[in-house]
């Protein structure tokens, strides 16, 4: 297939459901991630089907956010078995339980609302591997993972602040979440 943009020969990337290629060079030159240039199409969903996306206030604050509410949002994916474009198809995955957090400001709310949709749209995990081990299969996070610890310094990842705030809405954008 040749590059919809430099027309050169590529096997590198082919978006879904619209068919068209973008080679490595394009793709990195042009900061491309899951949607097509040409059609706008957002690319498939990587997360399994099922699950839910649920969220609630909390009263305590996160560091940085005094007096203002928390938005605990908890994302449930039952264990199962990959699917024909996971990693190796038809073998089991473990599900998650996952509780991030958010600020419960409009910045908070609307990042929420923009998650759920992206959860919606099956593109806020993956099935992969962990960093610690090569055979381990399971859900991670599709390209923005989250603030999963209220405490400021954790070895998690950490609290929400205002860049990360910001780069989440970034990460939702090059997705087509917006």
């Amino acid at each position: 297939m040749d590059c919809i943009i430099c027309r050169h020969q590529t096997n590198y990337k082919t978006f879904q459901p619209c068919g068209h290629s973008v080679c490595k060079a394009c793709m990195e030159e042009k900061k491309l991630t899951e949607i097509c240039p040409v059609s706008h199409v957002v690319q498939r969903r990587t997360q399994p089907e099922g699950g839910s996306v649920t969220w609630a206030n909390s009263k305590k604050s996160l560091p940085g956010f005094d007096g203002i509410e928390t938005l605990r949002i908890v994302y449930r994916i039952p264990e199962g078995n990959q699917a024909l474009t996971d990693l190796n198809p038809g073998a089991f995955y473990e599900g998650v339980d996952i509780i991030t957090y958010l600020p419960d400001n409009q910045e908070g709310q609307e990042l929420r609302s923009l998650l759920v949709k992206a959860f919606d749209a099956g593109l806020i995990f993956k099935v992969g591997r962990l960093p610690t081990t090569d055979d381990y299969e399971c859900l991670v996070w599709n390209g923005m993972p989250q603030r999963t610890s209220r405490a400021e310094w954790s070895r998690k990842q950490g609290h929400p602040d205002d860049v990360y705030m910001k780069q989440l809405r970034s990460e939702l954008r090059a997705k087509g979440i917006e």
